[in-house]
């Protein structure tokens, strides 16, 4: 089974851990991978407490860290009944602009995935009417400033380090007529 950063967006990892623990077959792995730190995260805090003005901004409806805690993710994967086999920590920028056939707001929409169903939420509500415009602006400056963002030598704006753990786990093959014992 391969899970690449769906966890945190689950409302109880717990119970789908258990789940991938039974169906798959003694012997059979998990490949996990999720964030340690996440620089679209960062981008949106900020982007957020500039579109509320100084007032609280909502929750978050799912948080990409939540497994960036140490051991967190493993320890849930351990009461799930398998064992950690190898954990693995790498990182890598996200290229903003410059992709080929590059979506129109790719940058935009990229730093305010974590943040999107509250600004919708705000706007909808009639709090903050203009609350994509107000996160839009607030971007533009967040790139001005340039402390989350900067250019590669081709003028590409990229963000990062992006640091991401993978998780390799393995069910226990069962014994349950001795033979390896013998």
């Amino acid at each position: 089974v391969t899970c690449c950063f769906g966890l945190a967006f689950l409302p109880e990892p717990r119970k789908v851990l258990e789940e991938i623990h039974r169906i798959l077959k003694p012997g059979g792995s998990l490949i996990a991978l999720t964030w340690d730190s996440f620089s679209p995260e960062r981008m949106s805090d900020e982007i957020m407490d500039d579109v509320m003005g100084g007032r609280r901004p909502p929750p978050r409806l799912f948080d990409n860290l939540l497994f960036a805690k140490p051991r967190k993710l493993e320890g849930l994967i351990e009461r799930s009944g398998m064992s950690i086999i190898r954990v693995d920590h790498d990182e890598f920028p996200i290229q903003l602009t410059g992709l080929k056939d590059e979506p129109k707001d790719f940058a935009f929409n990229v730093a305010t995935i974590p943040i999107r169903p509250n600004l919708i939420k705000l706007q909808n509500s009639g709090e903050k009417p203009n609350a994509t415009e107000d996160a839009r602006g607030a971007f533009e400056k967040l790139i001005s400033k340039g402390e989350l963002v900067s250019f590669n030598s081709e003028g590409h704006m990229m963000t990062g380090p992006n640091r991401f753990k993978m998780i390799i786990a393995r069910r226990q093959f069962e014994d349950a007529d001795g033979y390896f014992k013998k």
